[in-house]
């Protein structure tokens, strides 16, 4: 049994996302450009070892660089959602990267233990529900042939 691979397809650089503007909720601090940086642009592209070219490595640079910004930002807005809501008042000091992550990790375990806790209520008050229904009309049949 053979697998054919199908070549990738090369996307063109010039239709690459990361050439468009940033996204609004992501904060970027730009360099002043300086005069050797424009000198390094002139210059045709290095080839590296691997065979990629400089403008390869730049787009590479740029998505991981992206990359990046969306997994802080994601566990930033984490942080906020795992800090305590009773210290509201006080300033806590910030946490971690690891510390955020350890937190909604202990939050979830502690939800998804409530939430079967949850569940099992549930599924006894929906029993005594039944059983409830079924005195109910029992006696209600009771009543009736009494009533006769």
């Amino acid at each position: 049994m053979s697998l054919k691979q199908e070549p990738e397809e090369e996307v063109p650089l010039d239709e690459c996302q990361f050439f468009d503007e940033p996204p609004e909720e992501i904060e970027y601090e730009f360099v002043p450009r300086t005069h050797d940086d424009e000198e390094e642009e002139q210059r045709p592209a290095k080839r590296s070892k691997t065979g990629g070219s400089a403008t390869r490595r730049v787009y590479h640079n740029e998505v991981e660089r992206q990359r990046r910004n969306k997994i802080n930002t994601w566990i930033t807005e984490l942080g906020k959602l795992v800090m305590d809501d009773d210290d509201d008042d006080t300033k806590q000091p910030a946490l971690s990267k690891i510390q955020i992550l350890e937190k909604a990790c202990q939050q979830l375990e502690m939800i998804k233990k409530r939430n079967r806790e949850v569940r099992f209520d549930l599924k006894r008050a929906e029993c005594e529900l039944r059983m409830l229904r079924s005195e109910n009309e029992k006696l209600k049949k009771e009543l009736n042939k009494t009533a006769k």
